[in-house]
């Protein structure tokens, strides 16, 4: 699998039917896979990280492993410090509250370039990160940050909970 990472802006609808699902993973992630769609794209509730996510949410937490919720809230929240809905070991589908959004939007909205560039580089003095640590992978990892940020910025607007989706 690619362990490329998607985040979605999600209804109220959409929410309750995935929670409802906790504990049958099987149908939990054909929910969760199914979130995509070209009408979600055209209206901007999507955020596509590629391989991104791993180090992203290394930057915005404690820098050391792809743990759940490690660091500090809110920026912790944002991709697998939510709530883990998938006990499986084939994705991991994590779940961020209509509440807890806005909350890391804002907190989102106050990271600029060079706090981003400074935790992109403590990573590999923490250890535990066998990506790329380029200036080339460091714009690729901001474009998918600058991404990520519009999308919980436009979800917090619509009162929508976010989910986080990748294979492992």
């Amino acid at each position: 699998m690619s362990r490329r990472g998607t985040v979605y802006a999600i209804t109220p609808d959409e929410a309750d039917r995935l929670l409802a699902l906790v504990g049958d993973d099987a149908a939990l992630a054909r929910e969760a896979l199914d979130l995509y769609s070209i009408e979600r794209a055209k209206s901007h509730f999507i955020a596509a990280l590629d391989k991104s996510w791993d180090i992203l949410h290394r930057c915005l937490t404690d820098g050391t492993v792809r743990d759940f919720g490690k660091g500090t809230t809110p920026l912790s929240w944002c991709l697998l410090g939510g709530k883990s809905l998938h006990a499986g070991k084939e994705f991991i589908i994590c779940y961020v509250t209509a509440q807890q959004v806005p909350q890391v939007a804002e907190a989102l909205d106050k990271i600029e370039i060079q706090w981003l560039i400074g935790r992109y580089s403590s990573i590999l003095q923490t250890g535990g990160y066998a990506g790329p640590i380029t200036n080339e992978d460091f714009d690729y990892t901001w474009d998918y940050f600058t991404n990520l940020r519009n999308l919980y910025t436009k979800a917090a607007a619509a009162n929508r909970a976010i989910v986080f989706v990748t294979d492992q």
